[in-house]
């Protein structure tokens, strides 16, 4: 497998990173462009998101048969490595091997290198997933309508109701400091609708309603750091159920502790205001119904997004 062509596709809820390797070049190809979770894609979508990564990756390999190693939100393994399989055939793109893993599987390799470990996927949606040798369990991943966990999708609904509250003037203590988050998104989304019937129609007349929330997930985080408690308080539950969801999974399958544990996605990556809201809180966790307080219990790697390391994965995922 070292000795491979492979292209390494991490296909999550708003965009879908490339990386390219080669035997015959020394430097990997890299690239991202924009995508959507698998069960959301027709076939002639992603067909032409295929073509567009054969495009990109015969720029600079050549037209070379490869592997390819999908990790993808929504994939159902063996029946949707046979569907993609058939496709890039009907495609005129050569694959010598096709694999189709489940994103949260695939950056769990990624992240540990098939070592046990716990990751939190936080980005467009959530998902906890964690491995211990023959064990793994995972808990969320139920789709942007039903996690509250942390995510884009989750804080970007947050921030629509958040307005929402806003344009009709509720008057009630647990809905305060909604100006802060009003005047944030009057400022910088000027493109987006500025009244509650308007929004309303964007929100449901959507065809991507998961990307849509997304694009508000800063404006919640923002808003929160200004100084919107109520904002805040969605913050902090949210880390709390994300905090159940890793306690429960490193006392069920780990007997050595501390447990490794990774933070990817976007929230991970662009959001420091977020990795500091979770690390205050879980330095300053009590045992909070728990056994043992969760901060004795995981070790934090690193809050990182890996890319799909190739060989890797597939060496990993397989072996495991």
């Amino acid at each position: 497998m070292n000795s491979e062509n492979i292209i390494s596709i991490d296909l999550g809820g708003t965009k879908l990173r490339v990386r390219a390797t080669s035997p015959v070049i020394s430097e990997a190809l890299e690239f991202e462009i924009p995508g959507k979770n698998l069960r959301l894609m027709g076939e002639l979508e992603f067909g032409k998101l295929l073509l567009t990564v054969k495009e990109r990756v015969e720029k600079t390999f050549g037209k070379i048969p490869f592997c390819w190693l999908i990790g993808a939100a929504g994939a159902r393994g063996t029946s949707d490595e046979q569907k993609i399989a058939l496709l890039l055939s009907d495609l005129g793109i050569k694959a010598n091997t096709v694999r189709v893993y489940s994103d949260f599987k695939a950056s769990w390799a990624a992240a540990f290198n098939g070592s046990p470990g716990i990751i939190s996927i936080n980005g467009t949606g959530s998902i906890v997933f964690g491995k211990n040798h023959d064990s793994e369990m995972r808990k969320g991943g139920w789709g942007y309508l039903l996690d509250d966990t942390p995510s884009g999708a989750c804080f970007g609904r947050l921030a629509a109701q958040g307005l929402m509250h806003h344009w009709e003037s509720i008057q009630c203590k647990s809905v305060n400091n909604l100006e802060i988050l009003a005047d944030i998104y009057s400022r910088k989304y000027q493109q987006w609708p500025q009244e509650k019937s308007a929004f309303t129609d964007l929100i449901y007349s959507g065809t991507n309603i998961q990307q849509l929330f997304g694009g508000l997930a800063p404006l919640f985080l923002e808003a929160s750091e200004a100084g919107c408690a109520w904002c805040r308080n969605h913050i902090d539950s949210s880390i709390n159920l994300l905090f159940c969801q890793i306690y429960t999974i490193a006392s069920e399958i780990f007997q050595e502790k501390p447990v490794s544990f990774c933070g990817i996605g976007g929230l991970w990556e662009n959001s420091e205001y977020f990795v500091k809201i979770f690390s205050e809180l879980l330095s300053s966790q009590k045992k909070n119904g728990f056994s043992e307080p969760l901060n004795s219990l995981i070790s934090v790697k690193h809050a990182v997004n890996p890319t799909i390391a190739g060989p890797k994965v597939l060496f990993f995922l397989e072996e495991n």
